[in-house]
């Protein structure tokens, strides 16, 4: 693939942790190793796995069903049109003309697929990388288009992958928009249209716990980083004990300033590395970073004009690349990499041609793979923004899920071409692809040890399964 120099930014060698960050901002200590400050790791996966594996076991007390062989490959293509919460929420805001428009535009581009597979399949993009602020480089930072060729994939796509599915929980009454594994590995939290959290044994897929304390679709969820905590987010953000349930705190910040009485839906959040804050975005077109145990508002994020769809921390906590969708024009779907403690932004990176539904950090903190509407997902460099590589295995269609593997080595990618795929973070060579779904694929989320897989689906279901790789 051939690319263009960017012309105006720094070039460091690496931004790994502990490396000099971007111009102007104090280096900060190496990340310590074994994970967060002060949570001991994840250990191993319990020795012997899933019982009976590769054979899945029985699902206990009717809360789902084990599925073993899983579902066969699908025939005949992708179901009828399903988009992930955040493309819901936006088309049914009230008072959001654009957003009803954009989901207009999205379902009749359904009926054309087939017709433009071709085309998309064989086609460029130009990755727009625009540099902000000049007082972090030494002359005044200047939009580079960068043109990059992307052939057709040269990996054949599998007729058949051997499925590894472990469990499948049914548990949830609507789409499961998101799920995530607690830090220990041995639970995952599930969020859903049907408004309720769920925390279940990941091994047996036993229901721990059920949050109800949201009004609207759960858009996000995660945990704090020692544990103890999950943070939820629908139309606000609810900090609760993760193993009693309680409430601890809500936070009411994201607020439509045409319409001061009514929150808007807040479609994604996370916490920072060390568990002190969390930073949350969505429809007020505002990233919000506050602390994780008052509440109290510490930076808002401006920069941004259009609805946040994904928030991020860099692994060392020093940075946030935030993402935006519902817009048509240039700057109406980008990610932006800016610095965490006084909102100054740094990169922005244009190279997607619609919605980014996902960015996702490298381990190391040197790249960041982006995920869009436009069936692509882009791996670029989180300092300079400089593409790296495209990955087209989705067919064209949309991808909405994207996880990086703790080792850093792999990249998990889903959307509504029914598939999870596993392919290499270096070269995007396919190297395995999960058909256990029978809807769109809106999360995938790697265990804590890397060994195992978490999905959410459209189909109401999210399970847990084993990649051979």
């Amino acid at each position: 693939m051939a690319v263009g120099a960017l012309n105006t930014v720094f070039t460091p060698s690496s931004l790994a942790p502990g490396a000099p960050g971007y111009p102007g901002i104090p280096s900060a200590p190496a990340y310590p190793q074994g994970g967060y400050p002060g949570v001991p790791s994840a250990p191993a996966y319990p020795q012997g796995g899933y019982p009976g594996v590769p054979s899945a076991p029985a699902y206990p007390q009717g809360m789902g069903q084990a599925m073993p062989g899983g579902h066969p490959p699908m025939q005949g293509g992708p179901p009828a049109w399903q988009t992930p919460a955040a493309e819901r929420a936006l088309g049914r805001a009230a008072g959001h003309g654009a957003r009803q428009a954009l989901l207009g535009t999205l379902k009749a581009k359904v009926i054309t697929t087939i017709l433009v597979a071709a085309v998309v399949a064989t086609g460029g993009t130009a990755a727009v990388v625009a540099a902000k602020n000049s007082n972090f480089f030494s002359h005044p930072a200047q939009a580079t288009v960068v043109p990059t060729i992307n052939p057709p994939p040269t990996t054949p796509q599998p007729t058949a992958t051997p499925m590894t599915t472990l469990l499948t929980y049914r548990g949830h009454s609507g789409p499961v928009n998101i799920v995530a594994w607690s830090p220990d590995g041995t639970k995952i939290a599930s969020g859903s249209d049907d408004q309720t959290v769920q925390v279940w044994d990941a091994r047996t897929g036993a229901l721990l716990l059920t949050y109800r304390g949201h009004s609207s679709d759960v858009n996000a969820l995660a945990w704090s980083p020692d544990g103890t905590r999950i943070a939820s987010a629908a139309d606000n953000v609810q900090v609760w004990d993760a193993r009693t349930g309680q409430t601890l705190l809500s936070y009411n910040g994201h607020i439509l300033s045409q319409n001061p009485q009514n929150l808007d839906d807040v479609l994604t959040l996370a916490w920072s590395p060390d568990g002190t804050k969390i930073a949350s975005g969505g429809d007020d077109q505002t990233v919000q970073i506050w602390d994780a145990r008052t509440g109290q508002r510490l930076l808002t994020y401006t920069n941004q004009t259009n609805s946040i769809s994904w928030v991020a921390w860099s692994p060392d906590g020093r940075y946030i690349a935030s993402a935006t969708g519902n817009g048509t024009h240039q700057g109406e779907h980008d990610v932006e990499v800016w610095d965490a403690t006084t909102g100054t932004p740094l990169v922005t990176y244009n190279g997607h041609s619609t919605t980014v539904w996902a960015a996702v950090w490298s381990p190391d903190g040197s790249r960041i793979a982006s995920s869009s509407g436009d069936g692509t997902v882009q791996v670029w460099d989180a300092h300079t923004g400089q593409p790296i590589l495209t990955y087209r295995g989705h067919q064209g269609q949309p991808v909405y899920a994207l996880a990086w593997s703790p080792d850093g080595r792999h990249i998990a990618s889903g959307g509504r071409d029914v598939t999870a795929q596993i392919w290499d973070a270096s070269t995007g060579t396919l190297e395995f692809t999960y058909f256990g779904h029978t809807n769109s694929v809106f999360v995938v989320a790697w265990s804590p040890n890397g060994a195992l897989l978490a999905s959410g689906s459209a189909d109401h279901t999210a399970q847990v399964w084993q990649p051979t790789i």
